[in-house]
């Protein structure tokens, strides 16, 4: 029999947390494999991309090295949620993801064929324009939203 994934879109700030809560939650209660999805929206990279006068070399190199200055942030985020998924024994996969929020996380649905995606929220109003809005819409499995 195979195990059902679970995709959790996470920042890892103060927003999320009730999100991670459910996801590990439901996964041990159903035996369920947790996939991890974090987006980097990152600022330094853009430079790279920017620079009229840098080679395409230049800017690969740049943006590589963006990418390891924000990587210690990225894992300090997400710490407490790995850390609770290993004590826990659910396996999980961490994807970190560089471009938009919409398309890493409709791809890891799609790569992982995962059966749901779990996102938290701080908003209570809903926004047709809003992320999870646009993964209702577009996501090829149930979405939840936990505020």
């Amino acid at each position: 029999m195979q195990t059902s994934t679970i995709v959790l879109a996470t920042t890892g700030g103060q927003c999320c947390k009730n999100a991670e809560d459910y996801a590990l939650a439901y996964c041990a209660k159903n035996s369920a494999s947790l996939g991890i999805v974090h987006v980097v929206e990152s600022s330094l990279s853009h430079y790279g991309l920017v620079d009229s006068l840098a080679t395409e070399g230049d800017r690969h190199d740049f943006i590589r090295h963006a990418r390891t200055q924000e990587m210690p942030e990225v894992e300090r985020r997400l710490a407490r949620l790995i850390s609770r998924a290993e004590a826990m024994h659910i396996p999980y996969r961490l994807h970190v993801g560089w471009q938009s929020p919409l398309y890493c996380i409709l791809k890891q649905l799609r790569d992982n064929d995962a059966q749901m995606l779990i996102v938290g929220s701080k908003h209570s109003r809903p926004n047709p324009f809003s992320l999870t809005s646009c993964l209702r819409r577009k996501a090829p499995c149930d979405v939840r939203q936990i505020r």
